[in-house]
C-alpha cells in the first residue's frame, strides 16, 4: 500500500459497541433504532459511512434493505471518500438480483468517482470486469480488457491477482487469443491455490473464497484437454 493513497477495503465482520450499524438482521424495530442513532450523528461523512457499513452487513440476508440504504447514501453522500466503494457495493447487489442494467450503471459511477478521487483505490475495476464476464455483456468486453491492462500493477492480495488474471484470461479467450488466455488462467489458478496472505499478522486476509466460485467455474474450460 502506497503512502498517501487511501485503500478502501470492506469492513471486517467484528462485533462490539458499534453493533447498532452492523446489524445482520433487520426488523421494523431495528430500522427505527438505526435511524434514531443515525440522526444523532453530527458529521455528514460519519452518517454516510454508517449507511454504507450497515448495507454491507445486510447484503447477503436482506439485499433489498441494503439497496435502500445505499440509495439513501447515493442521494446525500456523493463526494465522500468512500463513494466508489458504496456504488460498487450497490452494483454487486443489483447484479445478484438480476438487474444487470442498474448494476452496470452503478459500477460505472464507482469508477467515475474513483477517477475523480485519485487518492482512493478500490476493487471497482475488478468488480466491473468480473460483472462483464459473468453477465456476458459482450458490448463491454473491449472496455473491460482495456481497463484491466491499464490496472495491471494494482492487484496485491491473492484474490485480487486471481480476479485480475481470471477475467483477463476469459476476455482474451473471447477475442480468440487462446494461448495468451491460457497463461493468465494458469496464474489465476495459482492465486486461487494460495493458502496464506502476504500480510504476516492477517494470514487469511485477501484469499480466494466461495464468492469466487462462479469465476472459477468459468475458468474450468482451461482445464479441459
Amino acid at each position: 500500500m502506497r503512502i498517501g493513497i487511501i485503500i478502501v477495503m470492506h469492513e471486517e465482520m467484528s462485533v462490539g459497541k458499534h453493533d447498532w450499524y452492523r446489524k445482520t438482521e433487520w426488523s421494523i424495530t431495528d430500522e427505527e433504532q438505526f435511524f434514531a442513532r443515525l440522526s444523532r450523528s453530527r458529521r455528514d461523512d460519519t452518517r454516510c459511512q454508517y449507511l454504507r457499513i450497515q448495507a454491507l452487513y445486510l447484503a447477503n440476508k436482506q439485499p433489498e434493505v441494503a439497496l435502500r440504504l445505499l440509495s439513501m447514501y447515493s442521494e446525500s453522500c456523493v463526494g465522500q471518500f468512500d463513494c466508489a466503494e458504496a456504488f460498487s457495493q450497490q452494483s454487486v447487489l443489483f447484479f445478484r438480483l438480476g438487474q444487470t442494467r442498474e448494476a452496470l450503471l452503478s459500477i460505472k459511477r464507482a469508477l467515475e468517482h474513483e477517477e475523480s478521487q485519485s487518492w482512493v483505490k478500490t476493487d471497482a475495476y475488478l468488480t466491473y470486469t468480473e460483472m462483464v464476464i459473468l453477465g456476458e455483456i459482450e458490448s463491454e468486453y473491449d472496455s473491460a480488457l482495456k481497463l484491466l491492462l491499464k490496472s495491471a500493477g494494482r492487484p496485491f492480495f491473492p484474490v485480487q491477482h486471481f480476479r485480475w488474471n481470471a477475467t483477463v484470461a476469459l476476455l482474451l479467450d473471447a477475442r480468440g487469443k487462446h494461448d495468451e488466455a491460457v497463461k493468465h488462467a494458469r496464474l489465476a489458478f495459482e492465486a486461487a491455490g494460495i493458502e496464506a496472505s502476504v500480510l504476516r499478522y492477517h494470514r487469511t486476509l485477501g484469499l480466494v473464497g466461495e464468492d469466487q466460485i462462479p469465476l472459477l467455474e468459468r475458468l474450468s474450460k482451461f482445464t479441459q484437454a
